[in-house]
């Protein structure tokens, strides 16, 4: 029937991303959670990563440069 993939995938989901901490340990554990999990992609909520409050171009992209796809 439709295409099918030859194996599961494997996603890592990161809860809520909060502030300037939230990116501190985001930052300092993600890469050891998508090695450890194997993870073909990382999904994280980063609405509230600028000072709480939504999340800025800026913002958005470090936690792009981190690993996080979505």
């Amino acid at each position: 029937m439709g295409n099918q993939l030859s194996k599961p995938i494997n996603v890592l989901f990161v809860g809520d991303i909060v502030g300037k901490p939230g990116v501190e340990i985001t930052t300092k554990l993600l890469r050891s959670f998508v090695e450890k999990y194997h993870a073909d992609v990382c999904l994280a909520n980063g609405e509230n990563v600028t000072e709480g409050k939504g999340i800025s171009e800026d913002d958005a992209l470090q936690l792009f440069g981190l690993g996080i796809h979505a």
